[in-house]
């Protein structure tokens, strides 16, 4: 059992880590993925491929039709893939590092059922970090719509289904406006690095900018610049509310299986060294 923790860290200056953002120089060749307008026909974005549709807020997950993201490993292709033991709590680790370690441990509570959804999910300390863990990996997410925790895979950080041996599946793939590092150029696409998950975890705390990238929503909201705004997940956000802390953006690893994948050069801006940057617009 996850047990609370209350004590939040008191006289520090929160850093927000999605701010003030700039390329390395470090002679490596650096883009950022482009956003929907930019990849989507008739520039705009994919709330607007659907008809007469509420134009919700999309998570802006990259895909391989408008990106041409291929994942493949040993000659087969993937989209999602098992989070091992081991990486379940990297992930975890990774989001305390993303709020700054400011976020109570929390506990799960108890379960409930959603009006429509036949799933159990977990209830969860609100403001914790195991909270936004929860949340961000929970079934029916952006990236964790397949072999979930409530759908029966095994989950060694709230100790659920553990009789189970699969454990839970992450989708492969980066939101757009995320920055990656290329590996190889292939022509008309790109070779990038990402986490190999097929490797023991590295440390959380010590990634590289092109090793993670900032998860946000592709809004119907057109800007007086004429770019359609793309706005933070909110998961540490709200946590961070619950103790008064400030906002921010949430962050996710950029995983693999056999460290790097490929993408269409035409869906990426190649970024100058030094060169400001940001995950939203």
């Amino acid at each position: 059992m996850v047990v609370l923790n209350t004590v939040i860290k008191q006289g520090g200056i929160f850093k927000r880590k999605d701010e003030r953002l700039t390329i390395p120089n470090d002679g490596g060749r650096y883009w950022q993925l482009k956003a929907d307008q930019d990849v989507y026909p008739n520039g705009m974005p994919r709330q607007f491929s659907e008809g007469n549709k509420p134009k919700y807020p999309y998570p802006a997950v990259a895909n391989k039709r408008q990106w041409g993201i291929i994942t493949n490993y040993a000659g087969k292709e993937y989209d999602y893939i098992e989070v091992p033991d081991e990486w379940q709590w990297f992930f975890y680790h990774f989001w305390n590092w993303a709020s700054d370690y400011n976020l109570p441990t929390g506990r799960v509570e108890g379960t409930y059922t959603r009006p429509g959804n036949f799933r159990t999910f977990l209830n969860v300390t609100p403001g914790s970090k195991l909270w936004v863990y929860v949340s961000l990996t929970e079934a029916h997410r952006s990236h964790t719509d397949s072999d979930s925790r409530e759908a029966g895979a095994r989950c060694v950080v709230t100790q659920r289904n553990m009789s189970n041996p699969k454990p839970w599946k992450w989708l492969a793939r980066p939101c757009a406006r995320a920055i990656v590092k290329e590996k190889r150029d292939l022509g008309s696409e790109i070779e990038v690095y990402a986490l190999d998950m097929l490797k023991p975890p590295p440390d959380p705390s010590r990634l590289a900018i092109h090793e993670y990238y900032w998860m946000n929503e592709q809004t119907a909201i057109l800007q007086a610049n004429k770019r359609y705004k793309v706005s933070n997940y909110p998961q540490i956000e709200e946590a961070n509310e619950v103790w008064g802390l400030p906002l921010t953006g949430t962050p996710a690893p950029l995983v693999s299986w056999g460290g790097s994948f490929r993408i269409k050069k035409s869906a990426c801006t190649l970024m100058k060294p030094g060169q400001a940057w940001t995950p939203y617009q």
